[in-house]
């Protein structure tokens, strides 16, 4: 699995969150296919007055021209490197020329080029807004470069060459785009998984010393979890998946869901040897005792995570898969090592037990006994005024996730999107594709002015850019046929358009290299393209929704084809199917689980019994978010599905302690309730304690949905151990005289 685990691979590429057979996700392929990627444009933006000062403009020039030459980009289009139309009379054609062929030599010139660039309508609101004076430069990538390793290093020699420009002339530069967005978060997210891995580690490695006082008890239960991390990576890799946003949270969640396990085999196995004094034994008694308990609580938690393997999503897909065989396989691992090791290891000593007599602890576990034995009723009462409480916050709860998700506020790269959103209306691309259904009908005057009332509507919202497609090139030829004057870039009338058809036509591969992005290649369908800001998956369906009646108004659907696409639309169309599919993964999950408590204790009363204690963290967590304005998002779904596995193996500890108490020693169901309180007590605190410290590290996240993640996870942990310690045992007191004698 350690050579497997060497060739574990990023995935540098939007996840694939829909299904292949989804009907966006089809229409958005045979859009690529069509009219090629939309989702390849890096931008730089600055916003100053002094664009147009000689040295500057000279060095933008320059700046570009350097990051065109790099192997790997397309092209590069900014003021200094735009391009104008003029009319070749003696040809009849059109010809599209740099604006500029080399650095500008004076002021006059200078002043020529500004008058001549301004008076060019098409680029106003694409790369410069003369509102704001801020402009920006359009990087497009290849390709085969988009979804490779060496994007990063691309993105980072551009920013470097940048940062030259922008230290020299002391103007502030703004960066963003899909290429540069992705590339930020694949490259925080392979950071803070070996971080988080490492800090982790170190912080269970600190408690466990803190709680046993042995490094026999420190070393080996890391080595066991770190024996699992290895196992999950080379499954990662086994199964030629690559590290995601979801599968880059499983080696530390391997760490911190397998260090339980070790804890209640030694918890038990130094026990067993305070009896009697016989090691073997002992580990004898462990794995006996402990081992098919440990076996259920680890497959509930499997199954909370190995559902996701059930969804059409690629992407959840991978992450139940791996997640819930390496779970599944982080109790095999700890089952086998942690008695083979200790088998060779001396006989504890005192002080390696002595943690068994903490008076904190002990002091600890018998108030809970005190509280649950005299004041189970207020307890319940409580429990209820907590729920009425939970159930006002979960009506706040709402789901919304956007684009560039997760990224603190205060972070540049998530103020550069904004300054985007401000001076360009945002960088996030949106397409409509309309089909004439007849071979070159987009070329249609008649055709064209439906698209430029298309054109209008969009011009109209606030949200969209100005929208480019096949007509800026017609009327960027009208333009031209006038002699560049800026008044006539517009669509020609009847009358001129068959002189300007005839100058397009005789200018062959110059005018298709325009607008070969704009139609496919028999001229039969033309796109419409826009960027907009990062509206969010809740606003954007009701932002599409009100488009289509507008659009559709002025296309008739019974005579042309109407497509919505575009790396927006299937990224919030994603975003929502994997949301919904996290919560029907958590709500069969629990359905499942409820199964595996109903076959454990033969009792449909013991799981109504056994589910109450472990919906009270969920619905606590939920409140939590609806009050605190925390969306569903899919890093905070996870949360139900990692607090309810561990609940409820606190749940059926306890249970399992309880039945044997009853049963075995012949006990009072408040005899039986007391001891496993006192016996379970100490695992379930040091578990939850190890698995508080280890998801709290999540915190320190630089994305807010893993930090959420974090936070609301350790809230959980602790309101499930309280629910376990507390709750669960009021309850069996106060109905066992409900369950029938095998039950109790």
């Amino acid at each position: 699995m350690g050579f497997q685990a060497g060739g574990i691979r990023l995935n540098y590429s939007f996840p694939k969150i829909l299904p292949a057979t989804h009907p966006h996700f089809l229409q958005y392929n045979d859009f690529k296919a069509t009219f090629g990627e939309d989702g390849n444009v890096m931008v730089i933006g600055l916003q100053t007055d002094r664009m147009f000062e000689q040295a500057i403009f000279n060095d933008w020039y320059v700046l570009g021209n350097e990051i065109q030459a790099m192997d790997g980009i397309d092209g590069v289009l900014s003021i200094a490197h735009s391009f104008k139309v003029i009319k070749d009379k003696d040809e009849k054609k059109f010809n599209i020329v740099p604006l500029i062929e080399e650095k500008v030599a004076n002021a006059d010139s200078m002043a020529r080029i500004q008058t001549t660039f301004e008076d060019m309508p098409f680029y106003k609101g694409i790369i410069y807004n003369p509102d704001t004076k801020a402009s920006l430069m359009a990087i497009q990538f290849e390709q085969k470069l988009l979804d490779s390793r060496e994007r990063i290093d691309f993105v980072d020699k551009i920013i470097q060459k940048a940062d030259v420009f922008s230290n020299k002339h002391r103007i502030d530069l703004h960066y963003s785009g899909l290429p540069y967005i992705r590339s930020f978060q694949v490259t925080k997210i392979s950071q803070e998984l070996v971080t988080f891995l490492v800090l982790a580690s170190l912080l269970i490695g600190i408690v466990l010393f803190i709680l046993f006082r042995s490094l026999p008890t420190v070393i080996f239960p890391l080595f066991v979890v770190m024996i699992s991390v290895i196992w999950a990576l080379g499954t990662i890799s086994l199964f030629q998946y690559e590290v995601s946003v979801l599968t880059g949270l499983i080696p530390t969640l391997i760490v911190v869901i397998g260090i339980p396990n070790c804890v209640y085999f030694l918890n038990k196995y130094h026990e067993e040897f305070r009896k009697h004094g016989s090691r073997l034994r002992a580990l004898t008694s462990m794995i006996v005792r402990i081992g098919h308990v440990t076996f259920f609580a680890n497959l509930t938690t499997a199954i909370g995570f190995g559902v996701f393997a059930l969804m059409d999503s690629q992407l959840l897909r991978e992450f139940g898969i791996v997640a819930g065989l390496n779970i599944a396989g982080t109790y095999l691992i700890s089952l086998v090592v942690i008695p083979v090791i200790f088998s060779y290891l001396p006989n504890p000593k005192t002080s390696q037990t002595k943690h068994l007599d903490s008076k904190f602890l002990n002091r600890l576990l018998e108030r809970l006994v005190n509280w649950t034995l005299k004041y189970k009723g207020f307890i319940q009462l409580g429990t209820l005024g907590l729920l009425v409480v939970c159930v006002i916050g979960l009506l706040q709860l709402k789901s919304e996730g956007y684009l560039f998700d997760d990224v603190s506020h205060d972070a540049k790269e998530y103020k550069d999107l904004k300054f985007f959103e401000r001076n360009f209306k945002g960088v996030m691309p949106f397409d409509v594709v309309i089909d004439s259904r007849k071979k070159g009908g987009v070329t249609k005057l008649s055709f064209m002015k439906k698209m430029n009332k298309v054109h209008r509507i969009f011009e109209k919202d606030s949200l969209f850019s100005r929208p480019i497609s096949l007509i800026d090139g017609i009327k960027f030829a009208n333009q031209a046929y006038y002699n560049g004057k800026g008044k006539y870039y517009d669509l020609p009338s009847n009358l001129e358009s068959s002189f300007i058809f005839k100058y397009l036509a005789n200018s062959g591969d110059s005018n298709n290299s325009v607008l070969k992005t704009l139609t496919d290649s028999l001229q039969q369908r033309a796109r419409i393209s826009v960027n907009m800001a990062d509206v969010g998956s809740k606003k954007f369906p009701e932002l599409v929704a009100s488009l289509k009646p507008k659009i559709e108004a002025v296309i008739d659907t019974s005579r042309y084809g109407i497509t919505y696409t575009g790396t927006s639309l299937i990224a919030l169309e994603g975003y929502n199917y994997l949301v919904n599919g996290l919560i029907y993964s958590v709500l069969l999950a629990f359905l499942l689980i409820a199964l595996i408590i109903a076959y454990l204790f033969r009792s449909v009363k013991m799981l109504l019994i056994a589910l109450l204690p472990n919906l009270i963290p969920l619905l606590v967590t939920a409140s939590l978010m609806g009050y605190f304005n925390i969306a569903l998002k899919p890093s905070t779904v996870l949360i139900f599905s990692v607090a309810f596995g561990i609940s409820v193996d606190f749940t059926i500890h306890f249970l399992a302690k309880y039945r044997i108490e009853l049963l075995s020693r012949n006990q009072t169901v408040e005899q039986a309730v007391k001891h496993s309180i006192q016996e379970t007590g100490y695992s379930m605190v040091y578990t939850a304690l190890i698995l508080f410290c280890g998801f709290i590290i999540f915190s320190w996240s630089e994305f807010t949905g893993t930090y959420f993640l974090g936070v609301l996870t350790s809230i959980t942990l602790v309101v499930a151990l309280i629910a376990n310690l507390v709750l669960l045992p009021s309850v069996i007191l106060s109905v066992h005289h409900w369950l029938g004698d095998g039950e109790k």
